[in-house]
């Protein structure tokens, strides 16, 4: 009798143990059960990409490459050919005021083998246009435009000299002309960058040699021309069309006469001298009176 009821209690016990269990499992949330359910997953760390230096737009040989001329592209690792400029490697900076030395195309990335640095052997070269001479000009504050040219801008050349003439047309003693038209800036003295890096000068100084990039003729020209008188810089406008430049007319030459109009009264004033006339000047008016 005993044995039984002690039975009856543990039964009594269990049941409400299962009960219970079956209580908890029906107040859980659906959140609180698939937590229990799934098994933790590990994230995977974040795959770092790596990046080369490209071209942005169509870089011609000859070219200078500025900042913006290059950007950093993603690049797949198992295309990373030997030469390509990896970020972290190099910097852009490294390669500003390169030169191409062969034509890189839009997107292409970068070589160095394709590129001459300012010091590098050849650089010179790589900048001139195929065909084209490198001929240097010496100027001073004056001739030069006080600094103010710089790598890239484009030229006239203004020869001025002394002739030999007759005493009786002094007004063609001193004569200058344009020799050259629309001739590219390569080097002022040393310098082939058009800015100056981030911790250089950043003054213009008064250059004493500007070296451009001529047609061989062009260069024989500026060879004679130096032995001839002197040779003074115009500064073209970058909105002018280098086909007018290549396509005008040369001007005529400009006499002395043509500037000052005291040498043409100095000429009337022989002439009428050696016909015995009286010339008479009032402001800018001139009379000629016959002398008896």
């Amino acid at each position: 009798m005993f044995s039984r009821k002690i039975f009856i209690v543990v039964a009594i016990v269990a049941m409400a143990g299962m009960f219970g269990m079956m209580a908890k499992s029906f107040l859980a949330s659906p959140q609180d059960q698939v937590a229990t359910a799934a098994p933790s997953v590990a994230e995977d760390p974040v795959s770092v990409v790596p990046q080369i230096l490209v071209a942005v737009d169509d870089l011609p040989a000859g070219s200078f490459v500025k900042s913006v001329d290059v950007r950093w592209q993603d690049w797949p690792e198992d295309a990373i050919m030997q030469g390509h400029v990896r970020q972290g490697e190099r910097t852009v900076e490294d390669f500003t005021g390169s030169v191409v030395r062969h034509g890189i195309v839009a997107g292409e990335p970068i070589v160095a083998s394709k590129l001459v640095r300012s010091g590098e052997r050849g650089f010179l070269a790589a900048v001139l246009t195929p065909g084209n001479r490198a001929a240097s000009v010496s100027v001073n504050a004056v001739s030069g435009n006080a600094g103010l040219i710089f790598p890239g801008d484009r030229v006239d050349v203004i020869l001025t000299q002394q002739l030999d003439v007759d005493e009786s047309a002094p007004g063609r003693h001193t004569v200058g002309e344009t020799i050259l038209r629309d001739a590219r800036v390569i080097a002022v003295d040393q310098r082939v960058q058009d800015i100056a890096r981030t911790g250089e000068d950043q003054t213009a100084p008064v250059a004493k040699t500007v070296t451009l990039e001529v047609q061989p003729r062009g260069a024989e020209t500026l060879a004679v021309a130096a032995e001839l008188g002197t040779l003074t810089l115009s500064l073209r406008s970058l909105a002018t069309p280098e086909e007018e430049g290549a396509s005008a007319a040369a001007p005529s030459p400009t006499y002395a006469a043509d500037v000052s109009t005291a040498f043409n009264r100095k000429s009337s004033d022989s002439a009428a001298a050696s016909r015995n006339e009286i010339v008479v000047m009032r402001g800018n008016e001139t009379t000629v009176i016959e002398s008896k």
